[in-house]
């Protein structure tokens, strides 16, 4: 069915926008939530916005621009901190729209300065807002525009000596530093570049680097958190690096002595490793190993990530993904429906609404944190309806919450979660505190307070304090005679005690909590 239609299901609401409702085509490769609030999607036939209503082309109808311009067969988009849009496509072309004129610039020039091959492999953003690019013959650049759209750029590393001729990849991953930047290349492409702070700006460039090592080609693995950049290398070692200041510690874990897979570390001093030998949590604070109860194919080895919730999920390729607590060191292993590769794994955190996953086929995955299970979203009625194997190229969670799915040949869907239904509390109380007085307890409202253990405390017109657990269940009623003022307000003052100030009245009253 083309077109576009709304499903009811549960806690979702799901339309359809094809190239009958404004799309240029139905083949759409990425999707972007500017900072303007429109939505902009990538496809084979250009650019297009969408403002909530309506669609709107960047095409060529008027013959204006020329045969490259406005650009097709777009399949990423990334914005700057100054609100333009980078555009790349498939055929490796990088070009620069500008909003506010509706124009397109081809970027070349630009990058044929730093590089022989000006063909545009990769791009993302840096967390200050600026532009990474990696060419095809391995060049990093770092661009980044003015209020006017100027582009400046800057390379950061030169990858050509360590790539192989015949097939223009690279030989090992990359370590290597600036005057300003500290940089990280993976194999697969991974990138990362992270400024240097102002304690480094008199240092040489290769300050860092030294400390580190002096074999550039032996680190196998990277990741970032909050503070450092974590590297692993061919020997079993981990490196924190501080950006900041540049200070460097190794960590020898006697146990770990292959080449470490992958890393992370978490904000609470946890770090995951796998190797070819297993998955591991290493307490950095105890310095206490742990030897996980699952291991990751070293082939299928892919990213490490933790969610809003703490728990750690460790990608094997286009195979699986394992899902572990650490809490109760449980885990979960979720086989990937579709194992063939037709785009990049990617995954979106919606809180409570549950963990969007996009497989390298394609399969868009929901995961249930109550339930710990896994829903193939192209097998609900919304979409099976429709188009049951549906396939997609890329998702998005905007900041409202709204869940956008570029698919392979069907335009896009918009999947809206609303929130949980308000559920009215009556008549939960056994009886009436006071009999006469027998209208339901939670009639007369003055007063509400949620302690730390997720405890409502509802103070009532009824002389009356009433502690529900975090269903609306009641667990306790403070309904002594000495309680004969209304609380207004109610503050959690000790672990011990509750206050509620009356309205008109001075003083405390003190109900024991036990």
């Amino acid at each position: 069915m083309i077109g576009m239609y709304a499903f009811a299901y549960p806690n979702m609401i799901v339309e359809h926008y094809t190239a009958e409702r404004g799309l240029p085509n139905n083949i759409v490769n990425c999707t972007l939530k500017g900072q303007d609030g429109f939505i902009w999607f990538g496809t084979w036939y250009g650019l297009c916005s969408f403002d909530g209503s309506k669609f709107r082309s960047y095409d060529n109808h008027d013959g204006f621009y020329s045969t490259d311009i406005p650009p097709r067969k777009i399949q990423r988009i990334v914005e700057d901190k100054n609100g333009f849009l980078w555009i790349k496509t498939i055929d490796r072309k990088l070009y620069l729209f500008d909003k506010r004129h509706e124009s397109f610039h081809a970027v070349y020039d630009d990058v044929k300065e730093y590089s022989e091959n000006i063909q545009i492999i990769k791009i993302q953003t840096t967390e200050d807002g600026d532009v990474l690019l990696l060419t095809k013959d391995k060049s990093l650049l770092r661009a980044y525009t003015d209020k006017e759209g100027k582009i400046t750029m800057k390379q950061l590393h030169d990858s050509r000596p360590n790539v192989n001729v015949y097939d223009m990849r690279l030989k090992h991953n990359i370590f290597c530093e600036t005057a300003e930047f500290i940089n990280w290349i993976g194999m697969d492409y991974q990138i990362l570049s992270l400024r240097k702070g102002e304690a480094l700006k008199d240092k040489p460039a290769d300050f860092i680097q030294k400390k580190v090592s002096a074999n550039p080609d032996q680190f196998t693995c990277a990741s970032y958190n909050s503070k450092f950049l974590w590297l692993g290398d061919k020997k079993g070692h981990i490196y924190s690096i501080d950006p900041q200041n540049g200070v460097v510690n190794r960590y020898e874990i006697p146990e770990i002595k292959q080449p470490v897979s992958n890393l992370l570390v978490t904000e609470s001093g946890l770090m995951y490793i796998t190797t070819n030998e297993g998955a591991y949590e290493y307490n950095i604070g105890y310095k206490q190993l742990t030897k996980l109860p699952f291991t990751i194919p070293e082939k299928d080895n892919g990213i490490i990530f933790y969610d809003k919730y703490d728990k750690v999920w460790f990608q094997e390729g286009n195979q699986a993904l394992t899902y572990y607590d650490p809490l109760n060191r449980s885990h979960h292993r979720f086989t990937f429906p579709n194992q063939n590769a037709i785009g990049n794994f990617e995954m979106q955190d919606a809180g409570e609404q549950g963990m969007f996953f996009m497989t390298p086929g394609g399969e868009i995955l929901l995961f249930d944190r109550e339930k710990l299970e896994m829903t193939r979203i192209n097998q609900l009625k919304p979409f099976s309806d429709d188009l049951p194997n549906q396939l997609f190229f890329h998702l998005l969670l905007d900041k409202d919450g709204i869940l956008w799915l570029a698919s392979t040949s069907s335009g896009v869907y918009r999947l809206n979660f609303p929130k949980k239904q308000f559920q009215l509390l009556t008549e939960v109380s056994p009886s009436p505190v006071v009999p006469e007085r027998s209208t339901s307890w939670n009639q007369g409202i003055r007063a509400l307070f949620q302690a730390q253990n997720g405890d409502i405390w509802v103070g009532t017109r009824w002389q009356a304090l009433y502690r529900l657990d975090r269903n609306g269940q009641v667990k306790q009623i403070f309904s002594d005679k000495n309680y004969l003022l209304e609380p207004y307000i109610i503050l959690w003052k000790t672990k011990t005690v509750i206050f509620g100030f009356p309205p008109r009245e001075t003083g405390l009253l003190k109900p024991n909590r036990t």
